[in-house]
């Protein structure tokens, strides 16, 4: 009898209720909203594999270089600003996969090695990224520039890189202070001269490159901004123009060259400052931007 009335006793006890922090939410609901807002934070941070990705360049001027995801837009800053502006579900992300850079250039994705390889003209290093080991400097002295060079001018540096199409080993660089375009294995560390001179005169500071539709040639841009003098600025001169004074060949301009290297031909020499350089699809078009004209 006192058995059961124990039990009864037991069964009419009320259970209690969870304690909520704050008066709020409980222990449990709590933690689940903790490991939510973890798992946003990183997939702002941590960022996604970059093989699938679009790698676009400098679209902020803070000297870091991003992977934009899913994005197959340039040129046009406003759909870019709309695309990016982050809401509380945004549809696309933007991871920041670096920083303390002086001016980043020319970012590829190598397959063979995992990792994105990008300039800074500024620093004068090529540095790679993967998401492993981060950011680690790849080239030292990548523009291969003299003291002399490094203290005068303002981006002595590499500037374009591109990929050999037949060989995973080899980069092509565009080395800004010395005026020229090389190959670079990455493996030996063996660089050969590719082009530096059109009709026996110095060119400029070659800038960026695309590899023909053929695979046999380099396109690429030859403006001046490699002969930029460090600290030097003037408000009535805000494009540089003081530069084209320096140059060897007397104009900016565009050119393709054997990826074996040999004779330089140029292609248009009517733009004030060619820039990035792309063809279109079906390449059948070669898009050139100039960083005066828009």
């Amino acid at each position: 009898m006192a058995d059961k009335t124990s039990q009864q006793g037991k069964s009419g006890q009320k259970k209690k209720r969870p304690q909520k922090i704050f008066g709020v939410m409980t222990k449990r609901r709590w933690f689940g909203v903790v490991v939510f807002l973890s798992a946003m934070l990183w997939s702002y941070t941590a960022g996604p594999p970059l093989p699938d990705s679009i790698i676009c360049n400098r679209y902020f001027l803070d000297g870091t270089s991003y992977d934009y995801k899913t994005v197959k837009f340039e040129g046009n800053i406003n759909l870019i600003d709309s695309l990016f502006k982050r809401g509380f579900w945004p549809d696309v992300f933007t991871w920041q996969i670096g920083a303390y850079f002086g001016w980043t250039e020319g970012p590829i994705w190598s397959d063979k090695y995992g990792k994105l390889i990008f300039s800074d003209t500024i620093q004068n290093n090529i540095f790679s990224w993967s998401p492993i080991n981060g950011i680690q400097i790849e080239i030292e002295n990548a523009g291969q520039v003299t003291d002399k060079q490094l203290n005068e001018l303002h981006e002595p540096g590499s500037n374009g890189i591109l990929q050999h199409p037949t060989d995973d080993d080899t980069i092509f660089i565009a080395q800004h202070a010395q005026a020229r375009i090389v190959s670079y294995n990455l493996q030996t560390k063996e660089t050969k001269v590719v082009a530096d001179k059109y009709d026996g005169k110095r060119l400029n500071s070659p800038n960026d490159m695309v590899l023909g539709p053929d695979g046999k040639y380099i396109y690429f841009t030859d403006p001046p901004y490699g002969l930029k003098e460090k600290d030097r600025s003037d408000p009535k001169d805000p494009n540089h123009f003081y530069v084209d004074k320096k140059s060897k060949i007397g104009f900016n301009g565009v050119y393709r060259v054997k990826i074996t290297g040999g004779k330089v031909e140029l292609l248009d020499k009517s733009l004030k400052r060619p820039n990035g350089i792309l063809f279109s699809s079906d390449n059948k078009k070669l898009f050139v931007s100039d960083c005066i004209e828009g």
